[in-house]
C-alpha cells in the first residue's frame, strides 16, 4: 500500500531544501516517473528532460501542495502536463529515440517462450482499448495509483475516475477473454510481463547538479514558471480558473466503488530490473484455483510472472494531447510490479471444507532477531574536481556488505554533502559546490565521510587575461 507518511517526510525535505531531498524523491519515484513520461513521449531524451524539469518544479512548488501525503499523484500530474505541453507544441519529438529496456534473464528456452507468449497476449489485448483507457490501466494497474490519485492526475472527479478505471479494467478483461476463452487471468500480472524502459544512468546526477548549481538560477526559475498555474489545493490546473487536476478525495486508496480492495504494489518494488525477471511463467500461463470455474479477471494468477515489466508500444495513435491523452505506449515503458497477494473469492459450495481449528503453537522458542551487520562505503572516485566554469562536482557512494548510516559536510569554500542511511548495495550521488572568491585562488579540501573514507575536492580558477601593452610603448629594437 502507498506510504503517505513517507510522502509527507519527502515534502518536508523538499520544502526545507535539504541537500538530499531530490535524491530521496528520485530514489522513490524517479524510475516509474521516467517510465510514465516515456510511455507518453516514446523518446528517451524528451522523457529525461520532462523528469528533470518535473523534479525541479516539485522542489520549487512543494509549499503549494496542501496535502503532502499525495506527493506521488502530484508528481505524476506535474509530469503529465509537461508531456502534454511538449506533444501539443512545436518542439515535439520529430523522431522517436526509445529508451533501452531492462534485459531479461531466462533459465531455459521454455521459460523464454512462455514469457513472450504472455507479452504478446498483453500487447494484443491492450490494443482493444482507447488511449484514455490505456492511460487509466497504465496508471492504476502498472504504476499502482489508486482511483483517487487517478482523478488528480487526469483532472477528473472521483466518480469519473472510478468509472474510467473500472470500465477500462473490464474492457481489458473482455479483450483477454476474447483471445483465451476465459476470465481467470490477473490483469496486473499479465501487464507485468511487458518491458521496462531504463532511465539514463546519469539522469539523477543531472537533476541534482541542476538543483544545486547557482549558475542555473535562471533555468530553475523558468522551469518553475512553466509549471504554473496551480489550484487552491496546490495541484496543477489549467489556465482560466478551470480545475484541470483535482486533489484525490478522502476515500482510502485502493478501494473501488464496489468495495473490493484494489490496493496496488508500492513503489518500493520498482528498483532495477534484472534478477527479478528470472521467475516467470514456470507453472504455465494460467493458474486456476481448485473448484474455480469462472470469476473476476483479477482472480486468477499468471503463475510466476516477472514482477517488474512494462508496457510495449501498442498502436500508433495520434500524439495529440486531448481526448486520448496517451499516445501508444513507447517501446519501453516501466511497469508496476504486480501484487504478490492473490485476490480473494468465495469458495464454491462443492469445494471441500476447510478446518478452522487453530494449529497448536510450537514449543520451540523464537530466535531473537539480530541487527544486520553494518557495511562500509565505497566511493566512485577519491577525487572530486571542479573545473571552471562549473561550480559543482559529484561523487557516488555505495553501501557494501550491509547498510551504512553516513554523513558528510563541506567546509571553507566547499559546501554540500548530506546524510542518510543506505541499504546494502544501494548508491547515492553526493554533490559539492565551490564558492570562488574574487580574486579566485585555486584550492583543495578533504571532505571526511562518516563512518569512514574521504574525498578530495579541488577547484581551479578562470584563466588570467594578459594585459595588452600600452599603445604609446615603442616596440623593442631588433
Amino acid at each position: 500500500m502507498h506510504d503517505a507518511h513517507q510522502d509527507q517526510e519527502l515534502v518536508r525535505a523538499l520544502r526545507a531544501r535539504h541537500t538530499d531531498a531530490l535524491t530521496r524523491v528520485y530514489d522513490r519515484y524517479g524510475h516509474q516517473l521516467f517510465d510514465y513520461c516515456h510511455t507518453l513521449l516514446r523518446d528517451e531524451p524528451y522523457a529525461s528532460r520532462v523528469l528533470h524539469d518535473t523534479l525541479l518544479a516539485a522542489q520549487a512548488h512543494a509549499d503549494r501542495l496542501r496535502d503532502p501525503g499525495h506527493l506521488r499523484g502530484w508528481l505524476y500530474a506535474l509530469a503529465r502536463r509537461e508531456c502534454q505541453r511538449i506533444l501539443g507544441g512545436p518542439d515535439r519529438p520529430a523522431q522517436r529515440r526509445p529508451a533501452p529496456e531492462a534485459p531479461d534473464r531466462f533459465r531455459s528456452m521454455e521459460e523464454r517462450r512462455r514469457y513472450h507468449e504472455a507479452r504478446v497476449l498483453a500487447h494484443d489485448a491492450m490494443t482493444a482499448l482507447t488511449g484514455r483507457q490505456r492511460e487509466a490501466v497504465d496508471l492504476t494497474l502498472r504504476h499502482g495509483l489508486s482511483d483517487a490519485e487517478l482523478a488528480g492526475v487526469l483532472g477528473l472527479s472521483s466518480e469519473e475516475a472510478a468509472a474510467l478505471a473500472e470500465g477500462s479494467r473490464d474492457d481489458l478483461a473482455d479483450a483477454v477473454e476474447a483471445r483465451v476463452g476465459h476470465r481467470r487471468i490477473r490483469l496486473d500480472r499479465l501487464l507485468s510481463v511487458l518491458p521496462i524502459a531504463m532511465a539514463p544512468p546519469n539522469l539523477e546526477q543531472r537533476v541534482l547538479a541542476s538543483a544545486l548549481d547557482p549558475g542555473m538560477d535562471q533555468d530553475r526559475a523558468q522551469i518553475a514558471r512553466r509549471a504554473l498555474p496551480f489550484g487552491a489545493d496546490g495541484w496543477p490546473c489549467e489556465k482560466g480558473d478551470r480545475q484541470g487536476h483535482r486533489a484525490p478525495g478522502l476515500a482510502g486508496p485502493g478501494k473501488a466503488r464496489d468495495g473490493e480492495d484494489r490496493t496496488k504494489v508500492p513503489s518500493a518494488v520498482w528498483p532495477l530490473a534484472g534478477a527479478a525477471a528470472v521467475a516467470l511463467l514456470m507453472g504455465g500461463l494460467f493458474l486456476l484455483r481448485p473448484g474455480e470455474e469462472t470469476g473476476d479477471p483479477q482472480a486468477a494468477d499468471i503463475s510466476q510472472v516477472a514482477p517488474e515489466r512494462t508496457e510495449e508500444p501498442l498502436e500508433d495513435e495520434e500524439d495529440t494531447p486531448s481526448e486520448d491523452p496517451l499516445p501508444s505506449p513507447s517501446k519501453s515503458v516501466k511497469t508496476r510490479s504486480p501484487s504478490a497477494t492473490p485476490s480473494k473469492s468465495a469458495s464454491p459450495s462443492a469445494s471441500p471444507s476447510v478446518s478452522t481449528t487453530s494449529p497448536k503453537p510450537s514449543s520451540t522458542p523464537t530466535k531473537p532477531t539480530t541487527a544486520p551487520k553494518p557495511g562500509r562505503l565505497l566511493f566512485s572516485s577519491p577525487a572530486c574536481v571542479i573545473v571552471y566554469p562549473a561550480r559543482t562536482c559529484a561523487v557516488v557512494i555505495t553501501a557494501f556488505g550491509g547498510p551504512v548510516k553516513w554523513s558528510a559536510q563541506g567546509y571553507a569554500e566547499v559546501s554540500g554533502g548530506g546524510s542518510g542511511t543506505l541499504a546494502a548495495g544501494r548508491s547515492r550521488t553526493v554533490l559539492f559546490r565551490v564558492t570562488r572568491d574574487d580574486p579566485c585562488i585555486e584550492g583543495e579540501v578533504g571532505i571526511d565521510f562518516v563512518p569512514a573514507g574521504s574525498v578530495q575536492v579541488s577547484w581551479d580558477c578562470p584563466p588570467l587575461e594578459e594585459e595588452p601593452p600600452p599603445e604609446d610603448e615603442e616596440p623593442p629594437l631588433p
